[in-house]
């Protein structure tokens, strides 16, 4: 049978991902977490995802830029995230001790 390649490349930063420090996490429900796209995101406890590209044997392509903006802690505590589509969304991130 006919299948389609997908291929997916990511960039991160090096700042402190908001599930650094959770306690108890479970990785499994942390990568099935989806934030800003129907796909999957690569949620990692020490970084935070800057950048998604994604193409297909068959052509297509598309991209998800995240923009941070950072706690004195190196946190973040806002995303604004721009998708190739034209779509985008600002999510606001709080912390509690």
């Amino acid at each position: 049978g006919n299948y389609e390649e997908i291929t997916y490349n990511y960039e991160y930063d090096n700042y402190n991902s908001p599930f650094k420090n959770v306690v108890g996490l479970n990785w499994v429900l942390l990568l099935s977490g989806k934030l800003w796209s129907s796909e999957p995101q690569p949620y990692y406890f020490n970084n935070n995802s800057v950048s998604q590209a994604i193409s297909s044997s068959s052509g297509e392509s598309g991209s998800v830029n995240a923009y941070y903006d950072y706690n004195q802690g190196g946190y973040p505590r806002q995303i604004v995230v721009q998708v190739s589509n034209g779509y985008e969304s600002t999510i606001e991130i709080q912390y509690s001790n």
